[in-house]
Formats: C-alpha cells, sequence, structure tokens
C-alpha cells in the first residue's frame, strides 16, 4: 500500500474503531493546581488542528465529510450514520489520498523520527500532564533503555496506560479529551486501532 493510502486508511481505521470501556475522567479535563504546560504542547495543539481543518476541507472536494479524531493524532474519520466507512470511499480513496497528502503536510512533531533527549523530554512531559489530569501513569525507563527500545517499542504513557490486553479502559469520547489536553509529539506517539 502506498505511503498516502496508508495514512488515509490508517485515518479510516482511527475514526471507525471506538476505544471500548469507560473510566478515566469525563468531560473537560482540569489540571492539578500547580501544572504548568509546556509550551510546546501548545504549538502541537495548534499543528494538529491546522492539519485536521485543512485534510476536512481537501476531502470535502471530493465529496467526504470528515470529522476530526483524536487530537493527539492527524488522522480524520470518516462515518456514516451507522459508524462505518461511508459509501463509495472505496472509489475516490486512492485520488483523494494522493492528492491530499500531497497539498497538507503533516505536521512537523509527526515527522520527528529521533529518539532523543528532547523528544524523551517531551514523552516525560506527557506523562506528567496525564498525572495532573488524574491518571496513574507508570515510571518511565531511563533514557538509556528508552532509547535503545527502538522506535517501535520505546515507552510511551499512553501505551503504558491504555495499551495491551492488561491496559486501562477508556472511551473514545474520553481519550480525545485526555489526548488534547495531553498531547503527544515525538517518535513513538501512540495510536490506538
Amino acid at each position: 500500500m502506498k505511503r498516502s493510502s496508508l495514512r488515509l486508511a490508517l485515518a479510516l481505521v482511527l475514526g471507525s474503531t471506538a476505544l471500548a470501556g469507560c473510566g478515566g475522567a469525563g468531560g473537560d479535563l482540569e489540571a492539578a493546581p500547580g501544572w504548568e504546560e509546556p509550551g510546546w504542547m501548545i504549538q502541537v495543539r495548534q499543528e494538529n488542528e491546522e492539519y485536521q481543518t485543512a485534510m476536512v476541507s481537501c476531502y470535502a472536494e471530493y465529496g467526504i465529510t470528515g470529522t476530526k479524531s483524536m487530537a493527539g493524532t492527524v488522522g480524520v474519520m470518516f462515518t456514516d450514520a451507522d459508524g462505518g466507512p461511508p459509501p463509495g470511499i472505496d472509489a475516490v480513496l486512492e485520488v483523494m489520498a494522493e492528492d491530499c497528502n500531497a497539498r497538507v503536510p503533516l505536521p512537523e512533531h509527526s515527522a520527528d523520527k529521533a529518539l532523543d533527549e528532547a523528544a524523551y523530554g517531551r514523552m516525560l512531559d506527557t506523562r506528567e500532564c496525564m498525572i495532573a489530569h488524574g491518571y496513574d501513569v507508570p515510571e518511565p525507563p531511563s533514557f538509556a533503555t528508552w532509547k535503545d527500545s527502538g522506535l517501535q517499542w520505546a515507552w510511551n504513557p499512553y501505551s503504558a496506560v491504555f495499551g495491551g490486553p492488561s491496559g486501562a479502559s477508556i472511551s473514545n469520547d474520553d481519550m480525545m479529551v485526555l489526548d488534547r489536553a495531553c498531547p503527544q509529539a515525538g517518535p513513538n506517539r501512540a495510536v490506538f486501532v
């Protein structure tokens, strides 16, 4: 599958798949007193918003109505009234994906693949943000262990809390609220499908 098709296919899967369960903090999240959001989180949130708005606009040119998915991801979800992929999406998928992905570049933070100290610091910030918003997040590995684990397996606070069969349950709506409050940036962003 081409890169452009893969990005759109992941967005479709993300958008049509609800995370099971409930729990966590519903509605708007308020941070614990004393939590100060790092400036990079504001920038990531803005980049995600701009990207999603541009992608929704581009997809609309093909007659597809898109809605924004999780703030920390850059996917756009498409659903029909029954929550599945809209009719006719396959016919325009390749052309739409190639065109829209060429015209709307990924946010800068999504393209970063370096497992460096800056990325590790952002991961620690995301962990602290989740804790400040009421989630229990295990201790991260050391920087050396994190870096040596490689891009695919590097520890992420979202994966530590919600990933795998023993992960905590959270509704899709609550995950979107948390992800907006505590966006992810860097090479090891957790994506739940």
